[in-house]
C-alpha cells in the first residue's frame, strides 16, 4: 500500500503484508490509518484520492458511483479521475523503471521488503535530481487540449501490476461534505 503526492513521490509505503490480507485491512493495520484517524497527518482542508477499496472516511475522497449523476457529480468524478492519474503513472513509472516489480519476486519476505523500500527511495531520488530523464517527455499520461488522455509510455512497457492499490471506502456523511469543499 502507497501513498502518492502531486509530483510523483511516494510520502507512505507500507510492505510485507501477506497477500491474503484485504486491502482494507492492510490499511487499518497501517501507521497511516493510526495518523488519519488522530488526524495529526494533514491539516482539516487535506484529503486522500482514491476509490471503492476502502470505507470513505472525512480525509479520503472518492468518486460518486452508479448512474445517474448530476453534472456536477460528473464533473467532480472527471476531475477526480484526472488527479488520481498521478498516482497511476506514479506506480507505472516505478515499476517500468525497477523492472524487478512486474512479477513475483522470488525471495524471503525481509529481502523483498527492502527492495520495494528501496524502489521507492531511488524513484523519488530520481524524480527529484533527474526529473527531465526520469519523466521523459511522453513516459508519463498527458491530457492533450481535446481532454482525450495520450497514454504514457510506462502503460506499454508493463504487462501486469502487483498489489498496486489505491486507499478508499464509504463514510457517506462526512465525505459528502469532502466532496461540497472540493
Amino acid at each position: 500500500m502507497a501513498l502518492v503526492n502531486w509530483d510523483y513521490s511516494f510520502i507512505y509505503i507500507d510492505v510485507g503484508c501477506n497477500g491474503c490480507v484485504s486491502d482494507e485491512g492492510v490499511f487499518q493495520n497501517s501507521s497511516l490509518y493510526t495518523k488519519l484517524e488522530e488526524g495529526s497527518l494533514f491539516s482539516p482542508a487535506g484529503c486522500i484520492i482514491g476509490d471503492d477499496a476502502f470505507p470513505l472516511k472525512p480525509y479520503l475522497i472518492k468518486p460518486y458511483k452508479l448512474s445517474p449523476l448530476t453534472t456536477e457529480q460528473k464533473i467532480f468524478n472527471y476531475r477526480l479521475s484526472r488527479a488520481r492519474r498521478v498516482s497511476e503513472n506514479a506506480f507505472g513509472i516505478l515499476v517500468s523503471r525497477f523492472k524487478i516489480l512486474s512479477r513475483k519476486i522470488e525471495c524471503q519476505m525481509q529481502t523483498t521488503d527492502k527492495i520495494v523500500k528501496a524502489s521507492c527511495a531511488l524513484h523519488n531520488w530520481l524524480g527529484k535530481t533527474s526529473s527531465k530523464l526520469y519523466f521523459a517527455r511522453g513516459s508519463l499520461d498527458e491530457i492533450l487540449e481535446t481532454g482525450e488522455v495520450m497514454p504514457g509510455r510506462w502503460r506499454s512497457e508493463i504487462t501486469e501490476l502487483y498489489n498496486i492499490q489505491d486507499i478508499f471506502g464509504r463514510h457517506r456523511r462526512t465525505t459528502k461534505l469532502a466532496k461540497l469543499h472540493y
